[in-house]
């Protein structure tokens, strides 16, 4: 494949991953809008963003990992990639303990956090915050793998992974939203976590 054509490969896989991540927002939103309260609403949408900012963490890893792997794949040294990789999942894991030590002190400090919760309206609010910002922060440990893919030009593995999941999640959500935001943390969790191991 020449340069070009690999340069609109990985163009166009980065515009597919970086869509699939906005479907939550922009497809999601306006259904659970109508289904949930707008109490219910404001903690699912609070508990994406601090989700969201965890998995900042993991985007840099993935950078730092897809440069050195690039370096390493033009030196033709196999052994340097798999001490990049191992490298960047130890940092990875560090990232998913300290994340996990703050959500823990968020989870048990939750009403003096986010004092515009009241206890008395919504007593599962801590629990599906930490659920759902845990999802995220699971998803640290495949930001080396998916440094990798970008280092060797593979950038449509993750974005295909991360499109179908989140399409997949937009269905299963708006299914479980009927039921309890609970449910809907449940479900945002066990799908994370299949396309997690499908990256790996």
């Amino acid at each position: 494949m020449s340069g070009f054509n690999r340069l609109i490969k990985n163009a166009i896989s980065n515009v597919i991953n970086g869509f699939s991540n906005v479907i939550l927002g922009i497809i999601l939103s306006p259904l659970l809008i109508k289904i949930l309260s707008i109490n219910d609403f404001a903690i699912w949408s609070l508990a994406l963003q601090v989700g969201a900012f965890f998995s900042l963490i993991g985007f840099t890893g993935q950078l730092s990992v897809a440069r050195y792997v690039t370096l390493a794949k033009a030196q033709q040294n196999e052994l340097q990639v798999r001490r990049v990789i191992n490298f960047g999942l130890i940092i990875s894991l560090l990232g998913v303990l300290v994340s996990v030590t703050v959500l823990c002190f968020s989870y048990y400090n939750f009403y003096e956090i986010f004092n515009a919760i009241k206890q008395d309206d919504s007593p599962f609010a801590p629990v599906v915050f930490f659920i759902v910002s845990l999802s995220f922060i699971l998803g640290l440990i495949t930001s080396s793998y998916n440094g990798y893919f970008t280092g060797v030009e593979k950038n449509e593995i993750p974005a295909y992974i991360n499109l179908t999941s989140r399409i997949i999640l937009v269905v299963w959500i708006y299914l479980s939203a009927r039921n309890s935001m609970l449910t809907m943390a449940c479900v945002f969790l066990l799908i994370n976590i299949f396309s997690y191991i499908i990256t790996y």
